[in-house]
């Protein structure tokens, strides 16, 4: 909607009434005349047109050049690597975009220790020299516990790169989980290493989707290391604030189910992701399947307002991250984090594989067009992504929601439309519907919980603090 020069989008909730200046993230309430004159487009009144120049004075409700500039250019003091211990899975997942380590084509699929430690040493004195923390991402391209020398030996390797460069190291291991036992997760804890469990919900529900590579349900192994971790109090709080990694798909009957499953065994975080591939797969969202996710997220939206309503904000805190699909949008809107760059694949993240290659990000491992150069050469990595924003796609510099979206995964764009500037639509229309349930959710929430929004952004800064 645009008046006098200034975009924006009106909401309304519980008998009170917004403007979202979405170039800032900001939500403005306002009484429910100069809404309705709004709406119908109407001229304002003179009683409003203070506040109309108070929006025009201080920049609101317009794009900023020199912000986006400063968005574009933004630097990070944390970078981002992964590699697979092994292409290779034991489960055999019916969405998995690495189809079980299948994507990557080479003969050599095991890490090997040499390459392990040249990665590292290249990552440390070369790629990312300039970065104060380096976050190694046990997370794609096959089951890190196949391989589980190989992460006890990084761990050992980041140590001496630590030493010698005055870094800092976070790791994150992201298992199917049916291969720990006792003696890694006691390594886990003693490491400081953070854990994510791949996990689909209940029984049922995961049993379907997460099979065996030979077949058979996999929950009740992973639901008995879920509850190990929960119940040894000799863990580091790290490993016991496990996160849940959960695809969601045209065939997930209820988020909000699967939430209160994780609640009750004891899991606090959890990050939803919705399924993307070719419109032909059934599991994914596609314009077919749209309408299904529509329901899955508006259902958790309304759940979300009633246990707010009655002032429990646990399972929205459980959702409340960076890597959730809904609860990141959450989170920018209330912390203003804007964004113009969909990741920082090939900026501050790489992905390599098991013969020293690498890549901007895990998804496009195996896609030669994408391949940037490998750890045994001594060119400069060439990164296809470099110039990547919002910007370079038509669809997306024209959308209102561009710097809280900031793009549809390249991966995907290259996927479903085959060119990385051109977004899926289906990912567009959901993701401005969810857009519009986060502005809708924090009206909701300052209209009947106001002290609720305090609590949630005091939450969400002392996260920021601790992940910083």
């Amino acid at each position: 909607m645009k008046y006098n020069g200034l975009e924006f989008k009106l909401y309304s909730s519980d008998d009170k009434y917004y403007l979202f200046d979405y170039f800032n993230l900001l939500l403005i309430e306002i009484d429910q005349e100069l809404y309705q004159i709004l709406i119908d487009s109407k001229r304002v009144p003179e009683k409003y047109e203070t506040f109309i120049k108070l929006l025009i004075d201080n920049g609101m409700c317009q794009d900023n050049m020199e912000i986006f500039q400063i968005l574009n250019e933004r630097k990070y003091d944390v970078a981002n690597i992964s590699f697979p211990t092994s292409h290779s899975c034991n489960l055999a997942c019916k969405y998995c975009f690495a189809h079980g380590g299948a994507n990557y084509n080479s003969e050599n699929r095991t890490m090997e220790l040499p390459i392990m430690r040249k990665i590292l040493e290249r990552t440390y004195l070369d790629y990312f020299s300039e970065f104060e923390t380096i976050k190694l991402d046990f997370v794609s391209g096959g089951e890190p516990l196949i391989n589980f020398k190989i992460i006890k030996a990084a761990y050992e390797v980041c140590n001496e790169l630590n030493i010698i460069t005055g870094k800092k190291t976070e790791i994150f291991v992201c298992t199917n989980a049916t291969l720990l036992n006792e003696n890694i997760l006691e390594f886990f804890s003693k490491a400081n290493i953070k854990l994510g469990i791949s996990i689909d919900g209940p029984k049922d529900v995961h049993d379907y989707t997460r099979p065996y590579l030979i077949g058979g349900g996999t929950y009740t192994d992973v639901r008995k290391w879920i509850d190990w971790i929960v119940n040894t109090k000799e863990l580091s709080n790290k490993i016991k604030d496990l996160l849940a990694l959960t695809v969601v798909t045209s065939e997930t009957r209820s988020i909000v189910d699967i939430l209160k499953h994780y609640d009750e065994i004891g899991i606090k975080n959890v990050q939803f992701k919705v399924c993307r591939g070719m419109a032909e797969d059934s599991w994914t969202l596609s314009s077919k399947s749209v309408n299904k996710f529509f329901k899955l997220y508006d259902e958790l939206n309304m759940f979300l307002k009633e246990e707010i309503k009655k002032n429990n904000l646990k399972y929205l805190f459980m959702i409340l991250n960076d890597n959730d699909y809904f609860g990141k949008i959450i989170r920018r809107i209330i912390l203003r984090d804007r964004s113009v760059r969909r990741c920082q694949s090939g900026q501050n993240k790489l992905a390599f594989t098991a013969n020293g290659d690498v890549y901007p990000c895990d998804s496009f491992v195996g896609k030669e067009a994408y391949k940037m150069g490998s750890i045994f050469s001594n060119d400069s990595l060439k990164n296809p992504l470099e110039k990547m924003n919002f910007s370079c796609s038509d669809q997306c510099s024209q959308c209102w929601a561009r710097y809280i979206c900031s793009g549809d995964c390249y991966y995907d764009s290259m996927l479903i439309t085959g060119n990385i500037c051109v977004p899926d639509e289906s990912f567009c229309i959901l993701n401005r519907r969810l857009i519009d349930n986060a502005i809708n959710l924090l009206g909701y929430i300052n209209s009947n919980n106001p002290e609720a929004l305090e609590e949630v952004e005091r939450f969400l800064r002392i996260r920021e603090q601790m992940f910083a």
